[in-house]
């Protein structure tokens, strides 16, 4: 054999996805590929100089098979067997084997290469058909199936034991062909007539689901079968079964029935989803149009409030004008969580993913809350555990986290008349992709009774609910805090009394019971950001010329809601000018630059997002600002969705009304110039 033909030969073996092994003329294991080490799993290193037949046979190996291979391979002839082995784990594989012998020039035996096929399933597959094949051998025993013949030459029928029994006859009952023929109801008689004829003329067997009448007038349905014996081509014979069926017809029939109730039912049940999807459609709708009707004539009652705080001096009325804007912002804040949870319960809320320190966040959170803590003579602070130096940056909705520590503070300082409120954060995990990041709002204020601290997170649920109670709300706060924490993957729990606000202020004399209130979230971890270029950050820190005073348009349809904004960007030294719809915007537009666009959503003629697109789809020589100019939406759409919506078309920015003093600052420092609003 040339040494090209064996590494052809050896390539082929190796590469063969069935398991080979080369013996020596003495039987000895020279060689196995990949394919036998998958199967039996011993290496080519262990299965080296050993007989395949001590290596892989088992005990219950067939002995007869052993020698057939034994005698074929003493003799040198090649041998096909189909054998019981056992893998190096011990477990049992059924294998076909096809050993040829391998001769040398001098026609010397000098090796065996055995092939071997795994057929464990198909020698499983026979073994469960064999034991099918017995089962339903002994199950036509116990059945009830009868047997008929009849007999061509002495005209008589036989009918067994289950065969009188089903034609409510008595055991050994002699009946003729035409009495046995007239058992069955007319139409079914014909059927069998023709049946038999035709099996008479081509030999096949027959097999039919007929209706019979026996001689006590039960009707019942029986299943027969039948054939012709011949001899020499002549019919001497007709044999076959005869089964009652009438429970299982009975049951075919419950079971259309049951199909058709189904069927109807289907369809009332898709009927129903589809008013129900149109009702939550329909309540979606609702939610946001509220929302925007809520919205516009709170941003006027707000926005004027605060216009009105920056004009008056006299003590009295700022205290009335103060009294208007906490009750506006307290009903603003019910509205905002009646939404939520309505649009919670219709699973209509989604997550931003925004990149955000959750410190920073946490502490601009509280500073936020300040002037509410500090009304009420409270001191505030922040503790930070198991924090790096440098900075953490996560990806999730900052919004929501901020939405939930607000919610906690304010129910925080609510209650608390005296002490401290604060948050504890700290960092309980951290790995590559992940962090489990800890919140506590923490207080020294009255705390929660052990008996009502399961009904904190109930729904409507208020654990005072006499006419006396003297700290209101709607009972939504918490539950909506408990749903959002859920639906962002994490828990929110309570414990009550609580000395945790020690950890911030461990001077405070005479501290009430208090509450702590944890947040347990885990984020993912934000890729490290790539610093920007040069020429980027010079640009977007470059302050305007001094004395070149920003101009911005404002888009909004609603005349109030135009005098408050204009009143607030006045406040900060704009210059403004206004359209009423999106259409007059972009002929403005056209004609006059700006530096920065207030958009409004819902105008009529053009509204603000379809002014947005067509405005930046006209980005060319003629009209280059279009690609540059900033448009930040000032609309009452505050379902979540909205911002997306505004992104998409090509918005900057976006800020929701009622709109705030301090928004419109961040967003002016951020667009226009750093001490723009400051």
């Amino acid at each position: 054999m040339g040494l090209q033909h064996e590494h052809l030969l050896a390539e082929v073996a190796k590469n063969t996805r069935n398991s080979v092994i080369v013996t020596d003329a003495a039987r000895r294991i020279l060689w196995v590929n990949e394919a036998f080490t998958k199967l039996t799993g011993y290496t080519l290193e262990e299965a080296v100089g050993k007989s395949p037949r001590d290596l892989l046979q088992t005990p219950f190996t067939d002995r007869a098979e052993i020698e057939k291979m034994k005698v074929a391979l003493d003799q040198g002839l090649p041998v096909e067997a189909l054998v019981l082995n056992k893998s190096k784990d011990g477990s049992e594989y059924w294998i076909e084997l096809d050993i040829q012998p391998v001769f040398d020039a001098g026609n010397q035996l000098v090796a065996f290469v055995s092939v071997q096929v795994d057929v464990t399933e198909k020698v499983a597959a026979k073994a469960r058909l064999l034991r099918n094949e017995q089962f339903l051998k002994k199950l036509s025993e116990v059945s009830g199936v009868g047997g008929w013949s009849y007999e061509f030459d002495s005209d008589t029928v036989q009918w067994t034991e289950e065969t009188c029994r089903i034609h409510d006859r008595p055991v050994g009952y002699k009946v003729s062909l035409q009495e046995g023929l007239q058992y069955y109801l007319p139409e079914y008689r014909t059927l069998l007539e023709q049946t038999v004829r035709k099996c008479l003329q081509d030999g096949q067997p027959w097999a039919l689901e007929l209706q019979l009448k026996s001689a006590k007038g039960v009707i019942k349905w029986v299943h027969a079968r039948g054939e012709a014996e011949k001899v020499e081509g002549r019919p001497v014979r007709l044999l076959g079964t005869i089964q009652d069926i009438s429970k299982r017809k009975e049951y075919e029939q419950q079971l259309l029935t049951l199909n058709q109730e189904l069927r109807e039912r289907t369809q009332l049940s898709s009927e129903l989803r589809a008013k129900a999807d149109a009702a939550n459609q329909a309540k979606s709708e609702f939610l946001a149009n509220m929302s925007h009707e809520i919205r516009t004539p709170m941003n006027g009652i707000l926005g004027m409030a605060q216009l009105l705080q920056d004009m008056a001096e006299d003590p009295e009325q700022k205290e009335y004008i103060q009294v208007i804007v906490e009750s506006g912002n307290s009903l603003l804040a019910l509205i905002n969580d009646i939404l939520d949870f309505s649009r919670i319960e219709a699973g209509k809320l989604h997550f931003a993913e925004e990149t955000f320190d959750p410190l920073t966040l946490a502490r601009s959170t509280l500073e936020a809350n300040r002037v509410l803590a500090e009304g009420k003579g409270l001191q505030i602070g922040i503790v930070a555990l198991g924090f790096r130096d440098q900075g953490l940056s996560i990806v999730a909705d900052p919004h929501r986290v901020r939405q939930i520590l607000n919610n906690l503070l304010h129910n925080a300082i609510k209650f608390t008349d005296s002490g401290a409120v604060g948050i504890i954060v700290r960092m309980l995990q951290l790995t590559d992709t992940k962090v489990t990041l800890s919140f506590t709002v923490a207080d020294t204020g009255l705390g929660i009774p052990a008996e009502s601290q399961h009904r904190l997170f109930d729904r409507f649920s208020q654990l005072d609910n006499t006419k006396t109670r003297r700290h209101g709300g709607s009972g939504l706060g918490l539950a909506i805090c408990q749903q959002l924490t859920e639906l962002m993957g994490g828990s929110i729990s309570v414990d009550s009394p609580s000395a945790k606000a020690k950890l911030l202020f461990p001077d405070i004399r005479n501290p009430g019971p208090g509450a702590a209130f944890e947040l347990r979230i885990g984020f993912r971890l934000a890729k490290p950001a790539q610093p920007p270029s040069p020429a980027a950050t010079s640009e977007a820190n470059s302050p305007k010329q001094e004395g070149n005073q920003p101009t911005v348009l404002l888009v909004e349809d609603n005349e109030i809601n135009r005098l408050v904004a204009e009143g607030m960007l006045a406040k900060f030294g704009i210059k403004t000018a206004s359209a009423p719809n999106g259409l007059e915007a972009l002929q403005m537009l056209k004609s006059s630059s700006y530096d920065l666009v207030f958009m409004d959503i819902q105008m009529p003629v053009l509204d603000g997002l379809e002014a947005t697109k067509q405005f930046r789809q006209q980005a060319d020589e003629t009209w280059a600002s279009a690609a540059s100019v900033p448009i930040v939406a000032m609309t009452a759409h505050a379902m979540r969705g909205d911002r997306d919506a505004c992104i998409e078309a090509g918005m900057n920015d976006y800020v929701s009304k009622p709109i705030e003093k301090e928004r419109i600052a961040e967003v002016l420092q951020r667009w226009l110039h750093p001490k723009v609003g400051q």
